[in-house]
């Protein structure tokens, strides 16, 4: 094994390494990488860019990942995608999200827009249909928007539930005008509006109805937007870093999350992708065999 000194360091202090040197006899828990690109933005200013700002600011994490490396827990950084042409991009990261999900390796993402949720689940249909629970101010169901839109970070969740990528969907921390409007209230689209995670909570009695795998989502602008200065569409009266924090532990403690991702930052301010890459590694290192 390399010493410390001989290893570069990436997204949330994971050590980098390519996907063709992982060990087949020692894989990963984790595998992260980066989308440099928007997908498919309609709402927030551009991010092309966000994933290397968010691996550059959370590289000096590192120290937390080697100690909890002697617990079990291994994420590693595999790289970012970037191109100029977001449909291939798009095709590229739906491959690697099934070849990681088929290696049983919970494939981690970050990403410019949200949309990155929505090829990253296509990949991962090809072993399971998980359950998907996203931590977003929006509920990106588009339908107050009209039916043209076309694919896009505002309706994404409406498209992975249509097309039964997903059987349900859990939001946490919606509180956007739109997540009222009377389109959005839809049998498949469980809101949990608390901040805590208390044994009573909104947020348990929603994962007590969950059956199977999940995937976890976590855009920026959950957060308060005094401490995600960087998201691309913030909205006032957001969730406190360690409310995030909580709640992301009782989701990794309490289900079998098999991939997640992170979107709608700039990475501009490292607090920020603190915050979020510490939530990630709390989703996994309580779980840390590849098949939990």
């Amino acid at each position: 094994m390399n010493s410390p000194e001989n290893v570069e360091y990436g997204f949330g202090g994971a050590p980098i390494c390519s996907l063709s040197s992982l060990d087949p006899q020692a894989l990963p828990s984790v595998a992260i990488y980066g989308i440099d690109s928007d997908l498919s933005r309609r709402y927030g200013d551009p991010n092309d860019g966000a994933a290397t700002q968010i691996r550059q600011r959370t590289a000096r994490m590192s120290p937390w990942v080697r100690a909890a490396e002697k617990r079990g827990y291994r994420p590693v950084d595999i790289g970012i995608l970037s191109g100029t042409n977001p449909q291939e991009i798009g095709d590229e990261t739906v491959r690697l999200a099934a070849a990681l999900a088929k290696s049983s390796i919970r494939p981690v993402g970050i990403g410019c827009d949200h949309v990155i949720s929505y090829v990253q689940l296509l990949g991962i249909s090809a072993v399971a249909r998980p359950t998907y629970i996203y931590f977003d101010a929006h509920l990106d169901f588009g339908l107050h928007a009209g039916p043209k839109a076309g694919l896009n970070n505002g309706n994404f969740v409406h498209t992975l539930l249509a097309k039964r990528i997903v059987d349900r969907a859990v939001n946490i921390g919606a509180r956007a005008w739109s997540s009222w409007a009377p389109e959005n209230a839809v049998a498949e689209l469980t809101v949990v509006r608390t901040h805590k995670a208390t044994d009573d909570s909104e947020l348990m009695t929603a994962l007590q109805k969950i059956e199977g795998p999940v995937y976890v989502s976590l855009d920026g602008d959950v957060l308060d937007p005094v401490w995600a200065p960087d998201c691309c569409c913030p909205e006032p009266f957001g969730m406190a870093p360690a409310d995030l924090l909580e709640m992301c532990t009782a989701l990794g403690s309490k289900l079998q999350v098999i991939g997640a991702d992170v979107a709608e930052i700039s990475g501009r301010s490292g607090g920020t992708s603190e915050i979020l890459l510490r939530c990630v590694h709390a989703l996994f290192e309580q779980h840390n065999t590849r098949d939990c």
